[in-house]
């Protein structure tokens, strides 16, 4: 069953360029207004709040639950989740124009927006202008927002970048204050314009730069075959290790045992090594082959794997990928 919201009888998604793994939503050109992005993916509703009532007693007196509100949908009246009336709601449109002077003045195309959940969760994807050759590979350079009506995640705005050879995706890193993704929590109001400033979309040309820089030394850092597994192994071991000792098991018997528990290291050991544009022997062929196994062949889920890719553990893993491949 798909993640994909049909609350209103159609996919609510809508995207440019090659279909979906999923094969739904709406296939819009490139030059399509945001007006109409909209409608397509699906984000012409509101979120609207009313208090939490029950009804008690012999009687069934209807009695206000203090402190907590329904949310639901204005379109069909569905509910969303229940939260706290501090809660500060993002309504779908407003994900959609963060975008609209980007596209307007910035050059940025819409390239896809959908929601989840029934609509408890909803983004859109845009594409920047930046592009280029960085460590041998074409990578370009996106926009994403998301948010949640649920309380499952905050609103997060962060720039990612997507490697063409293999389609994979990697939180950019910069070189800014702001950090390479900026949430807002739903206990503060979301602040478009400043959110556009913190993350660098002022002046993101500088932020491209700092992550070219950043993979092209990756890129130099020669990595041996046991490097490599020790770093997969470290990665996928729960609970987290201590980054300073991120080579510091020389025991092989008990290496080996912990090896053989670790559920995925096969698959994406095979990704390193042979995926679409596989760059083994080198700290960015490490980081490439964890975006390569997370985007495309962890689990068996295609839509679960990209909800977690990009919002979930699978990002976490990425943000902690990244880091690990800087220390060597």
């Amino acid at each position: 069953m798909h993640n994909i919201d049909f609350s209103n009888r159609r996919a609510n998604m809508a995207y440019v360029g090659e279909t979906p793994w999923h094969g739904l939503g709406v296939s819009m050109p490139r030059d399509a207004s945001l007006d109409s992005w909209i409608q397509q993916a699906g984000f012409d509703w509101e979120i609207i709040e009313t208090v939490v009532k029950y009804t008690a007693g012999p009687d069934n007196i209807s009695v206000k639950f203090p402190g907590r509100n329904v949310l639901y949908r204005s379109d069909t009246w569905a509910p969303l989740s229940v939260m706290s009336d501090r809660y500060q709601i993002v309504q779908p449109r407003e994900v959609m124009e963060f975008f609209r002077d980007l596209c307007a003045d910035r050059g940025l195309t819409m390239e896809t927006a959908g929601m989840l959940k029934g609509g408890a969760i909803y983004w859109a994807l845009c594409r920047t202008a930046l592009n280029g050759d960085i460590a041998g590979d074409k990578h370009n350079g996106y926009v994403l927002v998301s948010t949640s009506a649920d309380g499952s995640m905050a609103t997060v705005a962060k720039l990612t970048s997507v490697r063409v050879v293999c389609n994979n995706t990697l939180d950019v890193a910069l070189k800014r204050s702001g950090g390479a993704e900026i949430k807002t929590r739903h206990n503060t109001s979301f602040d478009a314009d400043k959110v556009k400033r913190d993350l660098g979309l002022i002046d993101f040309e500088e932020s491209w730069e700092g992550f070219r820089e950043t993979m092209s030394n990756l890129a130099t850092k020669q990595v041996s075959d046991a490097t490599a597994k020790e770093f997969f192994t470290t990665l996928l071991s729960p609970p987290k290790k201590d980054l300073d000792k991120l080579f510091g098991i020389t025991d092989a018997v008990n290496k080996a045992k912990k090896e053989r528990k670790i559920r995925g290291l096969d698959s994406l050991l095979d990704c390193y090594y042979t995926a679409p544009g596989a760059r083994p022997g080198s700290a960015y062929g490490l980081v490439q082959g964890v975006t390569r196994y997370l985007d495309h062949a962890r689990g068996k889920d295609a839509e679960k794997r990209l909800a977690s890719s990009w919002f979930g553990q699978g990002h976490n893993l990425k943000e902690k990928a990244l880091e690990l491949a800087t220390k060597i």
